[in-house]
C-alpha cells in the first residue's frame, strides 16, 4: 500500500511539474506572439516608408529628366544661333 501511495505521490509531483512547464511555455508563447505582432507592425511601417521614399526618388528623377530636357532645348537654341552667326560670317566672306 505504501508503494502505491509513493507511486501516486510521484505521479502527482510529475503532473504538477508538467503543468508548471505548460504555464511557462504558454507565458513564453504570449511574449513571442506579442513581439511578433510588434515586429510585423514595424515591418509594415518600414515598407510604407520605403514605398514613400521610392515615390520621392521617382519624382526627383522625373524632375531632373524634365530639367535635362529644358537644358537640351536651350543648348539646341544656342547652337542654332551660333550656326546662324557662322552662316552670316561665311556669307560676308564670300561677298
Amino acid at each position: 500500500m505504501e508503494d502505491i501511495k509513493f507511486l501516486i505521490s510521484g505521479i502527482e509531483y510529475k503532473i504538477a511539474k508538467l503543468l508548471q512547464i505548460q504555464r511557462d511555455v504558454i507565458a513564453e508563447l504570449d511574449v513571442v506572439r506579442s513581439e511578433n505582432r510588434q515586429l510585423r507592425e514595424e515591418l509594415l511601417k518600414k515598407n510604407e516608408n520605403i514605398q514613400n521614399l521610392q515615390e520621392e526618388i521617382n519624382n526627383i528623377k522625373f524632375a531632373r529628366a524634365k530639367e535635362s530636357g529644358n537644358e537640351t532645348r536651350e543648348m539646341k537654341k544656342k547652337i542654332d544661333l551660333l550656326i546662324q552667326d557662322l552662316d552670316k560670317c561665311i556669307s560676308f566672306l564670300e561677298n
